[in-house]
């Protein structure tokens, strides 16, 4: 179930970036170290992040990966030009 919703949701955020919604993402898989087994960073505009963040589809995503993945948090971050 869990690589299920993983596939789901790189195939959800592909399709955001062809239409132009976020700017592109990386999926970060890191090494055994007792905390975090990795993330997705999705690229945007501030705009373009809260949009997505208000898209049923993404939300939807979400809620059926916080009930498979421990820990499951959404954090804003800031590089570059913000």
């Amino acid at each position: 179930m869990g690589l299920e919703v993983f596939n789901e949701t790189l195939g959800l955020y592909g399709r955001m970036q062809q239409e132009g919604r976020i700017e592109g993402f990386d999926v970060m898989l890191f090494e055994p170290n007792g905390k975090i087994n990795g993330c997705i960073q999705i690229h945007g505009s501030a705009e373009q992040l809260a949009a997505a963040r208000r898209d049923e589809e993404f939300q939807r995503m979400t809620i059926a990966a916080a009930l498979i993945v421990d820990d499951l948090s959404l954090t804003e971050g800031y590089a570059n030009e913000g």
